[in-house]
């Protein structure tokens, strides 16, 4: 079994990048569909360039969850770092701003990375 690889996410200011199939993933229980990371925002929690995040398809996240969430029409994969009506999302990178926003929608919460 495999998972479909549906784009590229830089984890920050992507542009719509899902829907773009690059093939397939191994299968992890609980995942329906993986992302490939291109950027360096996720590093301080150990997500780097090139890696793959299997996420689960969901509407809502609670705090700390690693979502894939669109943001005022860009993807981004952040952390939910408070949730609520307005809530704010921060990468894991000091050198990354948080984003405060009530115009969000959450795609999915990683489940698993594999490293590339």
């Amino acid at each position: 079994l495999t998972l479909p690889i549906l784009g590229t996410v830089p984890a920050t200011n992507a542009a719509k990048a899902l829907g773009e199939n690059l093939g397939t993933a191994p299968y992890i229980n609980a995942a329906d569909f993986a992302v490939k990371i291109t950027d360096n925002s996720l590093e301080g929690a150990n997500i780097l360039s090139g890696d793959i995040i299997y996420l689960s398809k969901q509407s809502r996240a609670k705090k700390d969850d690693l979502t894939l969430v669109e943001i005022d029409g860009q993807i981004n994969l952040r952390f939910m770092a408070k949730s609520g009506k307005t809530s704010v999302f921060t990468a894991a990178n000091k050198n990354i701003a948080d984003i405060t926003s009530d115009n969000f929608e959450i795609i999915g919460i990683k489940v698993a990375v594999l490293r590339q």
